[in-house]
C-alpha cells in the first residue's frame, strides 16, 4: 500500500500506558537495542529513542516513509519482508528486542520470518508481536448479522491477510520456535468500536451471549511477548496453560454451585414472603402503638423544656460553665486526632505540611481536620439526602416555554418510560416534549410513545419513516420544537424533578443567556445515585479537551436554528459539535452555568455513563469538530487525542519565535540556582531566550563567583537588587530590563523536567485572549505541588490537587487537562510583556504571599484569561529558598496579606468560576462541600 502520512503518521505517548503502543512500550524497556519491523514513519522508533533511551533499526517497505523515519533510527534497511530474509539483512547483528507491531497479519508467511527471530535474538532477548484479535466480539457480531466487509483502518483493514486468534497465534510462534512469555491485551466495548452499527442490531441476549461464551471477545488487540524456546521457557509456558485450565474448571465448578444456591435461595425467598406477610400485620399493629407513644412524648418534651428553661437560669449552671468547655475541647481535639489519622497520619501530615509550608502549613492542615466536622462528606447518597436543593414556592416573573428535544430508537421500554416520567414530573409545567422515533422496528416501542403522547397534550411524537441515525432524528425533533429554549435529553436518562425550575429561575436571573448547562450524576439500575460531576462555570479550554457539558444543556432556539440544528456525519459528536457552534456565536458571560445537578446518566451496560473513554468512532468525530471549529475561528491550533478519553490542544508557534526573558530572583542558595539554571540550559528546546537572575543581596563567594561564570553567557545577564526581599518589586523591577516579547516569571527552586515546556506555555500565551500561563509543577517525591490556583481554598487560595500522586488524574481528570483557571501561581508563570505592563505588573503591597494571585485576577478582570497545562512539567523545590513562614515578623506579614486579598476581592474569593460550589474550600483535593456554598430561592 502507498505511504499516506494520515495512515501511517501517529504519536506515542509514554503517559498512554493502555494504549497499544503504551504497552509495548512498557514490555521493551530501557536502554535496549531494537530492531523495528514496519517502522513506518518512525513513531514508534522516536518513542523508543526519547522515552527508552533505546538504540533502534528499522525496517520499513515503503521508501518515502522509511525517509522520515531515519530521523529516529540509527538505521534503517528498505526491504519487502515477503522476498527479503531477515538473516541476510542483518547477518551478523543481534537484538535485545525485535518489535513486529501490527506487522504479522500483512505478510505472506508470517511464520516463517518469525523463525528468523530466533537467529537474531540475544541471549536474554524477546520478541513483541501486537496483532488484531479476529474472535473479537464486535467481528462475531458483525458475523451474526450476516456483515463482513473490508475498510480502510481498524481490525478488517483490507491490506491484512492473516487473522489471528490467541491461541493461533501462540501456535504459530511455537512452530516458529519462540515461546509466549507474557500476554497483554486491549480491550474495548463493541459499542465504541467501528462495529457499533451492527452490534446495535443484536438484542440484548445475543450480545451477551456473545461476551459470555468467550472471555477474550472484548480483546480488540494482542501484545504477545516471546522468548526463543528452550526447556525452563516451555515449562514454564505449558505451566501457565495449565493453570488457565485449571480457572476454567473451577469456574465451571463455581457456576454449578452458584446454580445449586440460586435454587436455594428462591426456596428460601419464597418463605421469607410468607414470614413477610405476617411482620407486615405486626408492624401495623406497632405503627398504632408508635402513633400513640409519639404524642405522649410530645407532651413530655413540652414539660421538659420549660424545665430547661429554669435549671439554665440557676446560679449553678452558670458556676460549672468553666467545666463544660474544658470538657468540650478535650472532646473537639480527640475528634480532629481521629480525622488526622492517629499517631502515624497525623505525624506523616505534619511532616509534609511542614516541608512544604512551615508552622503555617501545621495549622493550615488543623484547620482543615476541623472544619471536616460532617463525616459523611465523602458520601455522595448521604450528602445528596442532607443537601438537595428543592425551592419552596417561588414565584417567576415569566414562564418560558421549554422544548425537550428526544430522540429514540429501539429503546429500552422501561428505561424510556422513567425518562418520559421525569419530564412529566417536573416541578415546573411550561414545557413541551418532541419526540422523534428514528424508525425503531421495536413496535412496542411506537406503542409505549403514542400511549404518551394520548396521557398527555404536551408530549408531540414524530416518527421517522427511515433510520437517519441520531443527528437526523434530533433535527426531527428540533423540528416540532415551539418554545424558546430547546432542551436535550437522551432516551435513557433522567431528569432532576426541579431541572427545568431551575432554568427558568437562571432565565430570570440572566436573561442573555444563550446556552445554560448543569451539573450531573448517574443513577444506576437500581436507582442509587453516584459520581456527581460539579462542573466549573464556562471555561474554554477545558471544553476544547473534552465536552464537558455534556448534560443537562439548554440552548435559545433561534440560535440552534441560525447554526443549522446538528449536522449529520458527526454522530457520536454532535453535542459536542453543536455546542462548538453555539459557543462562536456567544460572549462568555450567554453561557450559564447551573451549579445543581439536574440530570441523571442512567448506569448500565449499554450506557456511554458506563465507559466514556474509550470511543474511537466518536473520538474521530470529535476531532473534526474541533478541526473545523479552529478553521471558522482562525485559531491556530491543532487537536490530538488521547487514549483517556480527552483532547490535546498544541498551539501553533509562529515562524518567528519571540524571545522568551525568564527571570530568576534569587539571594545565595546556589545548589538550588545552579539546579535550575542547569536544567533550562540543558533540557530546554525553545531556541530563544534570555535569563534574568536577580541577585538579592547575596554574600556568599561561591556564589558571587558562579554569577561572574553565568555572566560570561551571552544570554544570562545578572541584576543586582539590594532591597529588602519584595518578590513582587524585584520581578517588576527586572521586567524593565528585559529585551524579549514574553516574561517568563520562574523561581530559583524550579527545576526543568518537560524540554518543550516553553513551546507549549509561549504557543498558549501568544493567544490573544490568554493572559497567564501556568505549569504543572511536582514536588521531588513526585507528588503535584501545582495544578492550578483556586480561591477561597484555605481561606483565600490554594493549589489545585495539592499532594496528588503522580499517576492520578484528579477530579474528572483536571489534574491532567489544559484548562482555564481563575490565577495561577507564578513559581512558573509565562505572559506576554504587553499584558504583564498593561496591568501594571505585580502589587508590591504584596512582598510575598498572593502577589500572583492578585496578579491574575487583576489580568483576568481585564477581560484575558489565565490558563494551566499539564504538559509543561517541572519540580518545584518549594520553600528551599526562602525557608518557612514561621517567625512572628513573618507571620505577622502574612496576616496583612490575607486582610489585603479579603478587602480587595473578597465576595470573588468566595465564588471562583473555575470551582464549583458543591466542593470543598477546606482541602485541595475536590470533595463535597457541607455544606455546599448553594443558595436555595424562597
Amino acid at each position: 500500500m502507498k505511504y499516506t502520512p494520515s495512515h501511517y503518521a501517529y504519536k506515542v505517548s509514554a503517559d498512554e500506558t493502555e494504549s497499544v503502543a503504551g504497552k509495548i512500550l512498557g514490555l521493551v524497556g530501557i536502554g535496549k537495542r531494537v530492531l523495528e519491523l514496519g517502522c513506518a514513519s518512525g513513531s514508534m522508533s522516536k518513542a523508543l529513542a526519547e522515552f527508552n533511551h533505546c538504540n533502534v533499526t528499522g525496517v520499513e517497505l515503503d521508501p518515502e516513509a522509511a525517509k522520515i523515519a531515519e530521523a529516529y533510527c540509527e538505521r534503517i534497511e528498505v526491504a519487502d519482508l515477503d522476498h527479503a530474509s531477515l538473516t541476510t539483512l542483518f547477518p551478523d547483528e543481534q537484538f535485545d528486542v525485535i518489535i513486529a507491531a501490527d506487522v504479522i497479519e500483512h505478510l505472506a508467511n508470517p511464520q516463517q520470518v518469525m523463525s528468523d527471530f530466533v537467529k537474531l535474538l540475544s541471549e536474554e532477548g524477546y520478541a513483541i508481536f501486537s496483532t488484531p484479535n479476529i474472535a473479537y466480539a464486535g467481528i462475531i457480531g458483525s458475523l451474526s448479522v450476516g456483515h463482513f466487509s473490508y475498510s480502510d483502518s481498524g481490525l478488517l483493514d483490507q491490506t491484512h491477510r492473516h487473522f489471528f486468534t490467541r491461541h493461533e497465534l501462540e501456535a504459530d510462534l511455537l512452530a516458529a520456535g519462540l515461546v509466549p512469555a507474557q500476554v497483554e491485551s486491549v480491550r474495548l466495548a463493541p459499542s465504541d468500536s467501528e462495529f457499533i452499527e451492527q452490534w446495535s442490531r443484536l438484542t440484548h441476549s445475543q450480545q451477551q451471549t456473545i461476551l459470555e461464551g468467550n472471555p477474550d471477545a472484548n480483546v480488540y488487540q494482542w501484545i504477545f511477548k516471546a522468548t526463543p524456546t528452550g526447556r525452563v521457557a516451555i515449562s514454564h509456558f505449558l505451566k501457565q496453560q495449565e493453570a488457565s485450565q485449571h480457572q476454567l474448571r473451577l469456574a465451571l465448578s463455581a457456576k454449578q454451585v452458584s446454580w445449586n444456591q440460586l435454587q436455594h435461595e428462591v426456596t428460601l425467598l419464597h418463605d421469607q414472603k410468607k414470614q413477610l406477610s405476617l411482620q407486615k400485620k405486626q408492624l401495623s399493629l406497632q405503627n398504632e402503638q408508635l402513633f400513640l407513644q409519639n404524642e405522649q412524648l410530645s407532651r413530655e418534651f413540652e414539660n421538659h423544656h420549660f424545665q430547661l428553661g429554669e435549671i439554665l437560669q440557676s446560679n449553678s449552671w452558670r458556676i460549672t460553665s468553666p467545666l463544660r468547655k474544658i470538657s468540650s475541647t478535650a472532646r473537639h481535639f480527640h475528634s480532629i486526632y481521629q480525622r488526622l489519622g492517629g499517631i502515624r497520619g497525623a505525624r506523616d501530615k505534619g511532616i509534609r505540611a511542614w516541608n512544604s509550608d512551615g508552622i503555617r502549613g501545621v495549622v493550615e492542615g488543623i484547620k482543615r481536620a476541623h472544619s471536616s466536622q460532617n463525616l459523611h462528606c465523602g458520601d455522595y447518597i448521604l450528602w445528596r439526602q442532607s443537601y438537595h436543593c428543592r425551592p419552596v414556592y417561588h414565584s417567576l416573573s415569566g414562564s418560558p416555554l421549554i422544548s425537550i428535544l428526544l430522540p429514540t430508537y429501539n429503546s429500552n421500554l422501561e428505561w424510556l418510560e422513567g425518562t418520559i416520567n421525569s419530564v412529566i414530573n417536573q416541578s415546573y409545567s411550561h414545557w413541551e416534549l418532541c419526540i422523534a422515533d428514528d424508525a425503531s422496528t421495536n413496535p412496542k416501542v411506537l406503542e409505549q410513545l403514542r400511549a404518551f403522547v394520548k396521557q398527555d397534550s404536551r408530549i408531540h411524537l414524530h416518527i421517522r419513516e427511515e433510520n437517519g441515525h441520531i443527528s437526523a432524528a434530533s433535527n426531527s425533533a428540533l423540528s416540532m420544537a415551539r418554545g424558546d429554549f430547546v432542551a436535550l435529553l437522551d432516551h435513557d436518562d433522567l431528569l432532576d424533578e426541579d431541572a427545568l425550575f431551575w432554568v427558568a429561575y437562571t432565565l430570570e436571573q440572566s436573561p442573555d443567556s444563550g446556552l445554560i448547562y448543569s451539573d450531573e450524576d448517574k443513577v444506576s439500575v437500581s436507582g442509587i445515585f453516584s459520581e456527581p460531576h460539579f462542573k466549573p462555570d464556562w471555561n474554554p479550554e477545558l471544553f476544547l479537551c473534552y465536552n464537558y457539558l455534556c448534560h443537562f444543556t439548554i440552548i435559545r432556539t433561534s440560535l440552534i436554528q441560525q447554526i443549522g440544528g446538528f449536522r449529520e456525519g458527526f454522530e457520536g459528536a454532535q453535542d459536542y459539535d453543536l455546542f462548538l457552534r453555539c459557543s462562536e456565536q456567544l460572549s462568555a458571560n450567554q453561557i450559564t452555568h447551573i451549579p445543581r445537578v439536574l440530570y441523571h446518566w442512567r448506569s448500565h451496560q449499554e450506557s456511554t455513563a458506563q465507559a466514556i473513554t474509550s470511543k474511537p468512532y466518536a473520538a474521530v468525530a470529535a476531532e473534526r469538530a474541533l478541526e473545523e471549529h479552529f478553521t471558522r475561528t482562525h485559531l491556530a491550533a491543532a487537536a490530538e487525542y488521547n487514549s483517556n478519553g480527552f483532547f490535546r490542544i498544541h498551539y501553533t508557534l509562529p515562524e518567528r519565535l519571540p524571545k522568551v526573558s525568564i527571570i530568576i530572583p534569587t539571594r545565595d542558595g546556589l545548589e538550588l540556582l545552579r539546579q535550575c539554571i542547569d536544567s533550562i540550559l540543558e533540557r530546554t528546546t525553545y531556541p530563544n531566550y534570555e535569563i534574568i537572575v536577580v541577585d538579592n543581596g547575596s554574600e556568599q563567594t561561591a556564589t558571587l563567583d558562579y554569577f561572574s561564570t553565568l555572566g560570561e553567557l551571552s544570554n544570562i545577564q545578572i541584576l543586582r537588587d539590594e532591597r529588602p526581599f519584595n518578590y513582587a518589586a524585584l520581578n517588576n523591577q527586572a521586567v524593565e530590563h528585559t529585551q524579549g516579547e514574553v516574561i517568563c516569571l520562574l523561581n530559583n527552586d524550579i527545576e526543568v523536567i518537560t524540554p518543550e515546556w516553553l513551546e507549549e506555555m509561549v504557543g498558549m500565551a501568544l493567544q490573544p485572549e490568554i493572559g497567564a500561563v501556568g505549569a504543572r509543577l511536582w514536588y521531588p517525591d513526585h507528588t503535584l505541588q501545582h495544578g492550578g490556583v483556586i480561591l477561597g481554598l484555605g481561606g483565600v487560595a490554594g493549589h489545585s490537587h495539592k499532594f496528588l500522586p503522580h499517576n492520578q488524574p484528579g477530579y474528572f481528570n483536571r489534574a491532567r487537562i489544559q484548562q482555564s483557571f481563575s490565577a495561577i501561581t507564578a513559581a512558573c508563570l509565562v505572559i506576554r510583556k504587553e499584558t504583564y505592563q498593561a496591568v501594571n505588573g505585580l502589587d508590591e503591597a504584596l512582598q510575598v504571599a498572593f502577589n500572583d494571585v492578585d496578579f491574575c485576577i487583576r489580568i483576568r478582570e481585564e477581560g484575558y484569561r489565565n490558563v494551566w497545562t499539564p504538559y509543561a512539567e517541572l519540580f518545584h523545590h518549594e520553600s528551599a529558598s526562602r525557608g518557612h513562614e514561621d517567625t512572628p515578623e513573618k507571620q505577622a506579614r502574612f496576616e496583612q496579606e490575607i486582610k489585603f486579598m479579603k478587602q480587595r476581592w473578597g465576595t470573588l474569593l468566595d465564588s471562583d468560576p473555575a470551582y464549583n460550589p458543591n466542593l470543598t474550600v477546606a482541602s485541595e483535593d475536590f470533595v463535597l462541600a457541607c455544606p455546599p456554598r448553594v443558595n436555595c430561592p424562597k
